[in-house]
């Protein structure tokens, strides 16, 4: 049940992200909002997946997958505080943490049998 729960969660997730990440942002201004946006998902997201029980066994593993994607809305808002600052180095080192951090993401989820939690390298 946690799977199809959590791999539903992620399902809707991705596909917030894929529709606000359409059109890559022409200005910083722009790229600070999408970026807020990205965050809001992320974080309801999470939310969702914290509601969530995962079976005892499992628990310590969905635990470190939480921190995971913690990491990653930390990441998310660094590069939109970058992108308010009109720092295009700040963001671009923002958006490659986040890009750097998928693999373990995706190896956390998959530990817990997870299919589409991890799948996407710019989202949990």
């Amino acid at each position: 049940e946690l799977k199809q729960k959590a791999d539903a969660i992620c399902r809707e997730e991705q596909g917030r992200f894929e529709r606000i990440q359409a059109h890559p942002p022409p200005n910083s201004t722009i790229a600070a909002d999408q970026t807020k946006e990205l965050i809001d998902v992320s974080d309801a997201a999470s939310s969702d997946l914290r509601d969530l029980e995962p079976p005892e066994s499992l628990g310590g593993a969905y635990d470190a997958y939480l921190e995971a994607r913690d990491r990653v809305v930390d990441q998310m808002k660094r590069g939109r505080e970058a992108a308010e600052e009109r720092d295009a180095a700040g963001y671009a080192a923002a958006q490659s943490a986040v890009a750097k951090s998928a693999p373990e993401r995706r190896r956390l989820a998959a530990a817990l049998g997870l299919r589409l939690c991890g799948a996407n390298p710019r989202s949990g």
